[in-house]
């Protein structure tokens, strides 16, 4: 049987993963960083910091993990692009890695960012796209990933990174897109918005977790994108959300002048589908109109 363990497991993406798993035939470590809740039932919850090198070290071997899935990194808006921290979490997930090579860890599954590319470039291909990030977190991301191939190589360790684009979902930070326009709408206040003729894949954050799920469970080693094979404007994410919602007439496209950012960010999967033939269940209609929902009872 598989023992898992997850990092991040109260975040963004964390929890929906561990949602996902459970019921499948596995034994769940969760860590958090927060007290250690039951969040899940069913699940083995761990609060630990995992700077820590010591209690980390403890921790796995408390555990010994066969599989573990880390999604633990700084994620804040309008910080984690350029903070230093950064640098100490590179640190802390190679002392994760070999802290888990310690306990004959067999499978590693890593998060990492569609910003470690070129993002000069329109259509991001694993083995076509150079990588030259930036920023400080995509620096980072692509600098753990050439360090993590090559000692999980030594190792013996089976390693898979999957870069992930853009995401919306449940629990998302209040301040990014589909949550400002949400919650805007909602209360019938204005959104300033740029032109909005970026094009972007825009993937629900639970069909995600279903795609690394699915990435464990493969054979596939080294480094895949993962998005949902559809594109769209953020435009149109804007009235997608307006024709549920209504008060269309409060998104003021133009309004603010656009980010230094490309124009066009889409993934080739290609690999997603010779590789892991997973492609989301949820149609983008059904994620958007679920994801309303879900931030009306928030505000009730």
């Amino acid at each position: 049987m598989k023992r898992i363990l997850i990092t991040g497991a109260s975040g963004f993406i964390g929890r929906q993963v561990v949602a996902a798993l459970k019921g499948r035939d596995c034994e769940i470590h969760a860590i958090t960083y927060k007290q250690a809740a039951i969040l899940e039932h069913g699940v083995h919850w761990h609060s630990a910091n995992l700077f820590e090198k010591e209690s980390v070290a403890l921790l796995m071997e408390r555990i010994k993990p066969t599989h573990l899935l880390h999604f633990a990194w700084i994620t804040t808006p309008g910080k984690y692009l350029n903070s230093m921290e950064n640098l100490d979490w590179v640190e802390a997930s190679l002392h994760l890695l070999r802290s888990f090579a310690n306990v004959n860890g067999q499978r590693a599954i890593l998060a990492g960012s569609c910003l470690e590319y070129d993002c000069s470039y329109s259509l991001y291909s694993e083995s076509k796209t150079p990588f030259r990030s930036s920023s400080i977190y995509g620096t980072c991301k692509r600098s753990l990933f050439l360090i993590a191939e090559a000692i999980c190589k030594e190792l013996g360790i089976s390693l898979a990174w999957g870069y992930i684009f853009h995401l919306f979902g449940p629990f998302e930070h209040p301040n990014r897109l589909v949550p400002v326009l949400i919650r805007g709408l909602l209360e019938k206040r204005e959104i300033p918005m740029s032109h909005g003729e970026q094009i972007r894949d825009f993937l629900d954050v639970r069909e995600l977790a279903s795609a690394f799920i699915e990435l464990l469970d493969s054979s596939f080693t080294g480094a895949i994108n993962l998005g949902s094979g559809e594109v769209r404007s953020l435009k149109s994410i804007g009235l997608a959300v307006a024709s549920k919602i209504g008060n269309a007439e409060n998104l003021q496209f133009g309004k603010l002048l656009p980010r230094q950012e490309p124009i066009q960010l889409v993934p080739d999967l290609s690999l997603q589908k010779s590789e892991l033939k997973w492609t989301p269940r949820r149609s983008f209609d059904q994620s958007l109109e679920e994801v309303i929902e879900w931030w009306k009872n928030r505000s009730e």
